[in-house]
């Protein structure tokens, strides 16, 4: 039969949004295996078999079937192949209509009967859905999908719709009405940190961390060939056991092809959804959008007909959003701050909520050149600008004059890759990859270089904590990485070897106005007054300048990786390599207003790891006619790392580079300068007989001292000390019917080698007990009775922390998750698609080992007598999403998204007071009073959010051109559901802080030419 455009829409929803496969390959290309046999059942060696498409730049790729029949194509870009089986004394066969995605095996296999060369037999049929060789699970995003669903086209909308995905850093994200600043994929219990994104299989990060999406690269859409998101089971190739994103972008062809996408909205198009009753909570308004906009042209063609190509492509796009609760201040320089606009004439506030825009630009090109039949040559290019105009991720606890303006320049990716299929057995393949990046923030348009930093914790409920000012810094960096491989392939059998390597640099600033920052306390008059008037309490001085400067100075793996098909069980098995050492590079850090120059010595081997993390997994083809999979793997993965020993190790961190000292302000000008010499550190003032500024905090402020920090030698050194985990899974993938598969799988993940931190200057008898009562309320565990197991400790002690694993310490954590997948998809008549499933699992963690030992550091106060604060078990709560696409008459077509995700785990944090520590103690608390947790984790959560987007298009078309007008609206039933709560026990706890965006609409229109 003869596949329709909606037909082929309809197999890239199936297979990209929730059908599991796998590949033994990069990353950025995908392969068509299989079996041939002639009429009898008898398999045929020998067989020519060419894959051609459009897709391949040299238009077809041939091998030869082995002595049991077998075949296999590798390094296939995605595209529709056709696949051509020839022998001598028999009919040629061709199977037509073979849709390949990037990380997929196609099975296609072949009957051969006897006839004359002369013959062909064609079929056109079903394209393979299920891999039965690979364990590796992925969806791919086709170009298709990404044209057709409701999004904002950012590749993080496009993984969210994968049921096992989380994005984290922000609940939920209508239609990109938050930009996708800080947000990082999660997946089966695995680190945000680990996630990791790449452009044609190679990582695009900056110098600056590990991984995940913050402070990255902004990708032009317009480019994207498809974006694949491997998620579980990856090969010896891969590091990490996480969400890889990967940028497929599109080469040229010999004909001239054009492409332009974009959208608009703006408040206009926006409704409400913010009710009274949260009003009542105390919640003033709601996050809305102020515009979104997306203009993204792209086009190529040929250079040198059959030889050289060139794609490249613009997109320049933003969000202009307010943030709930974060209004416009009165000016930024006043004293005492107001939150809001007062009226001129009435005194009221005004209810003009702070703009917050972000935009992006970037012009990408991606050349490509063919050397003979053998050599294939790949250069990219994207020059990226960035702009945070007010906060780089805005609350309402921080003012706009307290936020810098960031600003990501120069920030670019260069890339090259080369590719050489030798012969039909044997490829090669390498590539190289920079990124550079200078992330920085600039003081902001009438903001006086000498305004103060102002922070006020005693702020009234709903008003900013920081205002006045901010710290500005730079954060320039680098980051290169390096792959090569051979590739021996086979019809049954496939061995990979490579190497990967990466380089990191950074260099960071801290640079607060006037190297000073006060602190206000609001009184209880202001307070009663229900106005906020801070009056002078201290200041803290920075020992600037302050700059740190590090290396990773590799990242390596070494891998192998082996693939053996025997009858219809494959074998996917290897062994990984890793290295990675990062160091501190020798500082010198010129004299300062209040600190004299310093030099600081290099830090090498922080840390010096190696490991060795094995792969196995085992693919069967159940049914022996490719229809279904089963699967399982098993395999040892280290956890992301990069300056995350190397920083604290860093002596000008371990320096004491910022004292507090009390500030009395007897000139009245909110201007330390006028009350002392703050190049006295001891107690003085310019006004005799009254208080002017205390004595400072430490007297080693500015100079090096020794680390109060330090790690255990056999942690940042040696062989298996790196944190890592173990993933395992089983699955199951079957095609019902053609046009129809579901699948089902359990995913296992649990931790090793975790960190913590004994205090060598404390024992068990360094402190002691107390209880608090607990405050009534039906909600908390207990409530009116008693929580006990707090400790506080007996006097102020310096601490001598030593960092070390958790065997090491004699103790032992848990953290494992356990999961299953349903997924399903299907291709209907009359163009009706579907695909979707659920996402149940949790992560449980036990600590309790660590409880009866107080000199082992935690984070917070928590009873550690109640099990339910260190054996944590959340219930099983499931992530459903679904997503489907139909046409309708006159060319019009409707898709649509659901997602019903579980609410946000809540929290109270009990602020305690010296009146409650004389109740239990009979003293003050040594130190400042705790804050403890009333609730134990994972006791409480927040309603489910749901969102349904929808959008229609229609299709006009005019010769060659295509134009697609399209509407379409984000949160449809305009819900409502809380993102965040007050979570500071009090009043106000529980109530709403941050809702769902309402719902909007935006108009787009793409046209291909």
């Amino acid at each position: 039969m003869v596949r329709s455009r909606t037909a082929k829409l309809c197999f890239a929803m199936a297979v990209a949004l929730s059908v599991p496969c796998g590949v033994f390959a990069q990353g950025q290309t995908g392969s068509i295996a299989g079996t041939v046999k002639d009429t009898s059942g008898a398999v045929l060696p020998g067989v020519t078999v060419e894959a051609a498409s459009p897709a391949l730049i040299e238009k077809f790729r041939t091998v030869v079937t082995d002595g049991s029949g077998a075949y296999r194509i590798v390094d296939l870009r995605p595209g529709v192949y056709t696949v051509t089986f020839t022998l001598t004394g028999f009919s040629t066969f061709k199977r037509e209509g073979i849709e390949l995605t990037t990380a997929f095996t196609a099975n296609v296999n072949a009957e051969l009967k006897v006839g004359t060369v002369q013959e062909t037999v064609t079929v056109t049929g079903e394209s393979p859905i299920v891999d039965v060789q690979n364990v590796m699970t992925k969806s791919t995003a086709t170009r298709e999908v990404m044209d057709a669903i409701p999004t904002d086209r950012n590749f993080v909308s496009f993984a969210a719709l994968t049921p096992s995905v989380l994005v984290t850093g922000v609940r939920q994200n209508v239609g990109g009405s938050i930009p996708e600043t800080g947000m990082n994929l999660v997946v089966h219990g695995s680190r945000a940190g680990d996630s990791l994104v790449m452009v044609d299989g190679m990582p695009i990060i900056n110098g600056s961390g590990a991984g995940g999406l913050q402070y990255g690269n902004y990708l032009n859409n317009a480019m994207a060939q498809e974006i694949t998101f491997q998620t579980d089971a990856q090969s010896a190739e891969f590091e990490r056991a996480s969400v890889y994103s990967n940028f497929i972008p599109k080469e040229g062809s010999n004909t001239f092809r054009g492409f332009f996408s974009g959208r608009f909205t703006n408040q206009s198009l926006e409704g409400d959804n913010l009710v009274q009753a949260y009003k009542d909570q105390g919640l003033k308004s709601g996050s809305k959008v102020d515009k979104i906009w997306d203009a993204n042209p792209a086009g190529g063609g040929p250079i040198v007909k059959d030889r050289m190509w060139i794609y490249a492509g613009y997109r320049h796009w933003g969000t202009y959003n307010t943030v709930a609760g974060s209004f416009k201040d009165a000016t930024f320089t006043e004293f005492p701050y107001y939150s809001c606009s007062p009226d001129p004439t009435t005194g009221a506030c005004t209810t003009e909520q702070n703009l917050f825009p972000v935009w992006h630009w970037a012009a990408d090109a991606r050349l490509t050149t063919q050397l003979g039949s053998k050599n294939k040559i790949n250069l990219y290019y994207d020059p990226q600008y960035t702009f945070f105009g007010n906060c780089f991720v805005p609350t309402l606890a921080t003012a706009i004059s307290a936020c810098p303006e960031y600003k990501n320049i120069p920030q670019y990716i260069v890339q090259g890759s080369w590719s050489s299929p030798v012969t039909n057995k044997l490829l090669l393949e390498a590539g190289a990859t920079l990124t550079a990046q200078d992330f920085h923030g600039y003081p902001r348009a009438g903001l006086p270089l000498t305004q103060f930093a102002v922070s006020d914790s005693l702020a009234p409920a709903g008003a900013p904590t920081v205002w006045g000012s901010a710290s500005y810094g730079a954060n320039r960096s680098d980051q290169s990485n390096y792959r090569a491989s051979a590739s021996y392939v086979t019809g049954t059998h496939a061995v990979k070897v490579g190497v990967t390597l990466m380089h990191q640099w950074r260099l960071g600033t801290t640079e607060p106005n006037n190297s000073v920052t006060l602190v206000l306390r609001n009184t209880a008059a202001c307070q009663a007054a229900g106005r906020e008037c801070g009056a002078p309490f201290s200041l803290t001085q920075f020992a600037t300048p302050i700059q740190t400067q590090e290396h990773v100075n590799y990242n390596m793996g070494i891998f192998a990786q082996d693939q053996w098909t025997f009858k219809r069980l494959t074998a996917n098995y290897g062994v990984r390599l890793d290295f990675l050492n990062a160091s501190v590079d020798a500082q010198q850090l010129p004299a300062g207003p209040f600190t004299p120059a310093r030099n600081f010595e290099a830090v090498p081997n922080v840390p010096n790891w190696k490991d060795v993390s094995p792969r196995f997994g085992v693919a069967y083809d159940l049914t022996g006619n490719g229809k279904t999979a089963v699967k399982a793997s098993l395999g040892r993965y280290v956890i992301a790392q990069s300056y995350g020993i190397s920083s604290p190790a860093n002596p000008v961190n371990s320096s004491i580079n910022s004292v507090t000292r009390n500030w009395a302000d007897p000139s009245g000008t909110f201007n330390p300068f006028n009350d002392c010499d703050l190049t006295n550190f001891a107690a003085n003032s310019k006004y005799p007989g009254q208080a002017g500024c205390g004595a400072v905090s430490s007297p080693l402020f500015g100079q090096v001292t020794t680390r109060t920090t330090n790690y255990d030698p056999n942690l940042v050194i040696g062989w298996g000390v790196r944190p890592y985990n173990w993933e395992g899974q089983v699955s199951i993938q079957r095609e019902l019917v053609p046009r129809v598969s579901v699948y089902a799988g359990y995913s296992r993940r649990w931790y090793g080698n975790g960190q913590v931190t004994t205090n060598r200057a404390v024992s068990n008898a360094s402190f002691t007990a107390y209880s608090i009562p607990i405050p009534v309320n039906p909600l908390l565990p207990n409530s009116g009775g008693t929580l006990s197991g707090l400790y506080d400790i007996n006097k102020a002690t310096t601490a001598d922390n030593l960092i070390t694993t958790d065997t090491a310490a004699g103790v032992h954590i848990q953290d494992v998750y356990d999961g299953f997948d349903f997924n399903a998809a299907a291709r209907l008549g009359r163009g009706l698609n579907l695909s979707g499933g659920v996402s149940v699992g949790r992560e449980r963690t036990n600590n309790c080992d660590l409880t009866s030992n107080l000199s082992l550091s935690f984070s917070g106060a928590f009873s550690r007598t109640d099990p339910a604060y260190c054996d944590v078990h959340p219930p099983f709560q499931p992530q459903w999403k679904a997503n489907a696409t139909y046409p309708l008459p006159l060319g019009i077509q409707v898709s649509a998204n659901f997602q019903s995700l579980s609410g946000p785990e809540l929290s109270a944090n009990y602020p305690l007071s010296n009146a409650i520590a004389f109740q239990s103690l009979q003293r003050n608390f040594t130190n400042v009073a705790p804050t403890v947790a009333l609730l134990p984790p994972a006791t409480l959560y927040g309603d489910r959010i749901y969102q349904t987007d929808i959008r229609f298009s229609k299709t006009i078309k005019s010769g060659r051109t295509v134009i697609r007008p399209t509407v379409s609206i984000f949160n449809l039933s305009n819900a409502n559901p809380i993102q965040t709560y007050t979570t500071t026990y009090g009043a106000a706890w529980l109530a709403p802080t941050v809702i769902l965006n309402p719902r909007f609409v935006d108009f787009g229109v793409q046209i291909d030419f």
